[in-house]
């Protein structure tokens, strides 16, 4: 961690990194019950970290954007949380086209201009959850699955063409977050499994 956060460039971003990274140790240290300092963590094969050291049935996802972190905990079942900041730089139709699934692209189609970036952040966060709670990274497309783009989201996730029961068993949700972010959560697990959220 500290090799990673000495990379980067700008003292900001390095700030950034250190403080969403000690939020994590410091939450995971007080859920076990040890210093944060003793928590060690493992990367998969794709990347996702996990707790190696005490062994423990938590698993934990982080996420950070602009000023804030997201991180969520739970006690055994995959979770993903997606944290962003609204950037008026980006070509929002340019990144549904390439990544949104056709049935998401459809759904884009019928907001309306001023809503578009609201909309966008919402389905980013979600489309991101879900594939962190699932650990695949990059190899489970992005197009291949669709989420709910509307403000409530009831559905969450809609469908998954490469794992057409993915619907019954993740559960995807919005966090509520600052103004101009936006953040969501997805969990392989049932709707009443108790969760946690904290934003730093």
């Amino acid at each position: 961690e500290k090799g990673q956060a000495a990379r980067f460039h700008f003292d900001r971003d390095r700030d950034r990194y250190i403080f969403s990274h000690a939020a994590l140790r410091e939450r995971l240290g007080a859920q076990l019950a040890i210093h944060p300092a003793a928590v060690q963590f493992s990367s998969g094969s794709t990347g996702k970290p996990h707790l190696t050291e005490p062994a423990a049935p938590i698993r934990f996802n982080l996420s950070h954007a602009g000023d804030y972190a997201l991180i969520g905990l739970t006690t055994g079942p995959a979770i993903g949380v997606d944290l962003e900041s609204l950037d008026r730089k980006v070509e929002y139709d340019d990144v549904v086209a390439q990544f949104f699934s056709v049935a998401e692209q459809i759904a884009w189609r019928e907001i309306p201009p001023l809503q578009r970036s609201n909309t966008f952040l919402r389905g980013w966060t979600r489309k991101e959850a879900y594939v962190k709670a699932r650990g695949d990274g990059l190899s489970h497309a992005s197009t291949s699955y669709t989420v709910d783009l509307s403000e409530i989201g009831r559905q969450g996730l809609i469908a998954d063409e490469l794992d057409p029961t993915a619907p019954n068993r993740f559960h995807l949700r919005t966090v509520t977050a600052p103004i101009t972010y936006a953040a969501a959560c997805c969990v392989n697990c049932p709707p009443n499994h108790p969760l946690e959220f904290t934003i730093h």
